[in-house]
This record gives C-alpha cells, structure tokens and sequence, in this order.
C-alpha cells in the first residue's frame, strides 16, 4: 500500500499552473456527475455543525465557524486535521501553511487579501483558539497572536506530523516518541494519554479518537502484509492487523482506554455518533466504513478506491484515483447514496473545507506549491490563493 500511494503522488499535473488553471475553468463540471456501475468512492469525514440536548443543556459543535461546544472552543475540524490542517478560518480570516514560503504561518481575508506573514516557523496542523494561533512542526509546538504579536514554544516535542487538536486551553497531539499526549496551552501540566504507536488523532466531546500501528512491511516478492509487533520484535502475515492495532478511544483524563475495531484503519473522523474510516481490503485497495463510536453497526460505505477526504455537512469531499494515474474529486452523501462529480486531472495535496469553499494544494513536488479554492457545491469558481 505504501509503495501504491507513493505511486499515485509522482504524478504530477501536466503544464504550468496557468495551464491548469485555464484548462479547469473551462470545463463545464456544474451538473455532471459519476456513478460507476458496482463501485463509488468515499473517505472519513470531519463535523462541521451537529447540536446535541444533554442533560438540559444544548451546544453546538459549529466547526470551522465558532468551533464552540459547551463553553470549550475548538482549534479546527477533526476533518481539517486529518488532512494536515494547512487551514483554519476565524472572524474573517483564514489562517494558513504557505508552502510558497517554506511552509511558514500567515493570515489573510475569505477574498485572499491582506496576506500577511504571521512567524518565521513553519508548521502545519494550526488551529485558532481565542486570539491564539496554533501549529505544530520540527522545532515543536507553537502559539502566536492573531495579530502577530507574540510567539512562543508550548513544547520542544518535535511535532511536524503532530495530528495537532486544540480544545479549550488544552493540547492534544502526537509526541515525537509515538505515544499519545496532551498539555495545556501554557506549556504546563503535560501528560501521557497512551504510549502506544499513535498516528490519526480527533478529539470529540469528552473523548480522545485514535489510532494505533505498530508498523508493517510489504514483502514485494509474495505481496503479503506483514505487522511488526514492537513488544515480540517479530514481523507477522496478517492482513487485519489484529495485534493492538485498531481505532481506539480514551477519555480525557487518560482513564477508560477502548478498543473500538481492529486493524489498521488509513484515515479516520468522527462525525456525531460515527467515526469514518478507511482500511485496506485487499492489497492495494482502500474501501470506506463507518462504525458507531460505542463499536456497533460497523457498515460498508464504498468499494472503490479513495486517498484524499474531508466533510463538510452532509457531504464527503474525497480524491478518486479512477485508472490509477489521474486523480478526481467527488463529494458523496454521508449515507452512501448519491455522488456527484466535480472536477478532475488534478494531484491534491492536503484538502480542507472552510464554510462554502474548499481548500487545497498540488503535489507537484516544488518548494513553490499555491493554496487554490473551489466552490464546495459545484466544482467551479477554481481560484489562486497565494
């Protein structure tokens, strides 16, 4: 599967960006739409806006916008951080990784204007808590105004593939040791939550969503999975990953650790009751499922082949590798039932969704990859960023 995604990433678009860009805006995507004929596509899913009723009292998860839920405010989506959180919107501001500077902080307006450089680090996964600005990369664990007036390190954890999630005045993230770790936002009171190999991570409600691998190897010769186990030092044939690892949860305290599925899921989002997640079926083959966050109704969503996703209400917004070589973006009902088409012959790198738009890079492979938005109804109004 590893030597497959590679794969699929060395594809780089055809032309100059203008190109590109030309070729998309002439198209005529609105209205078009695919269904194959015993396959479609989908992948995980992050909340935008679900209102609960609990013990009399009502909150609303409005991510993206508020991102407030009973007083604690969130950073940015679990959708958003699963895709690498290169964006994340706040009182008219987006909030952003320029890969065109090194992948370095900014800010700028819904219209793209007013770019200003924020700090002098790079890091992905930011989040906007407050009048904080959050991020994570090599040199560890940042915070800045949104003004840009103040900047300082919450840890020197090395944190570049953090799965960053920022609740309230609290951190969750994954430590350079693998392990499953929180701190408050001033640096203080850090803790281990699981010291298991951890890789995807979504904070929802009173709960830590994660998951755990402990590493695996394709054998190119026999095409088997093997798992190596860190605790026997052995390499296992096993295709569902049945040896720890799996989709778990733990409170925040660390207390209640569960197991909600084994194997060894690729992407995962908790969305309400449900968490969506992808896992290998056959070699080479990614198909999409969903699971309630108590472990029952485990169901099948797709049989076709997904990388890329991010929800946004009831859509799913994924990249379809149709032929293997040229890439699609769709949107799928969450229930599985209609998928519409958007547009095509693009390689996405990192897709988010803020409010009407959706957010994305290339993978061309440059120090210089732009931040472009499309329309999240209909595929159109392609736009240049930065």
């Amino acid at each position: 599967m590893e030597r497959r995604y590679r794969e699929m990433f060395d594809i780089a678009p055809p032309g100059s960006r203008e190109d590109f860009i030309e070729k998309v805006l002439s198209r005529k995507t609105a209205g078009r739409r695919y269904r194959s004929d015993n396959r479609f596509c989908a992948l995980s899913a992050a909340l935008v806006a679900v209102t609960f009723v609990t013990a009399g009292a009502v909150f609303t998860l409005n991510f993206g916008k508020s991102g407030v839920e009973g007083g604690l405010e969130y950073g940015n989506t679990p959708g958003n951080i699963t895709s690498g959180g290169i964006t994340a919107i706040k009182g008219g501001w987006i909030y952003y990784s320029n890969d065109n500077d090194g992948g370095r902080l900014y800010k700028m307006r819904e219209d793209g204007s007013e770019k200003t450089r924020l700090s002098d680090r790079a890091g992905g996964y930011v989040s906007v808590v407050g009048s904080w600005v959050y991020y994570g990369g090599s040199e560890g664990i940042g915070r800045i105004r949104a003004d840009g007036s103040k900047e300082e390190l919450i840890t020197d954890d090395n944190a570049p593939d953090a799965c960053l999630n920022v609740v309230g005045d609290r951190v969750y993230y994954k430590h350079a040791d693998g392990g499953l770790y929180k701190i408050r936002a001033d640096g203080s009171e850090k803790m281990r939550l699981d010291g298991e190999p951890v890789s995807l991570i979504n904070v929802y409600g009173d709960w830590v969503y994660y998951t755990v691998s402990n590493g695996s190897y394709i054998d190119e010769n026999k095409k088997r999975r093997f798992v190596y186990n860190k605790k026997t030092g052995e390499y296992m044939a096993n295709w569902f990953y049945d040896k720890g690892n799996g989709i778990y949860k733990i409170r925040k305290d660390g207390s209640e650790k569960t197991k909600i599925l084994s194997g060894d899921p690729f992407a995962v989002n908790v969305e309400g009751d449900w968490i969506y997640y992808t896992i290998e079926v056959e070699n080479n083959l990614s198909n999409l499922f969903k699971i309630r966050t108590d472990g029952t109704g485990n169901t099948q969503l797709s049989d076709d082949n997904i990388y890329r996703f991010n929800v946004d209400g009831d859509w799913i917004y994924f990249q379809n590798y149709r032929d293997g070589d040229n890439a699609y973006l769709y949107k799928i009902s969450t229930d599985g039932s209609e998928v519409r088409y958007l547009f095509d012959d693009f390689n996405f790198k990192n897709i988010t969704v803020l409010g009407d738009w959706i957010y994305f890079q290339v993978n061309n492979f440059s120090d210089n990859t732009p931040l472009y938005k499309i329309s999240a109804a209909d595929g159109t109004g392609l736009k240049v960023m930065n």
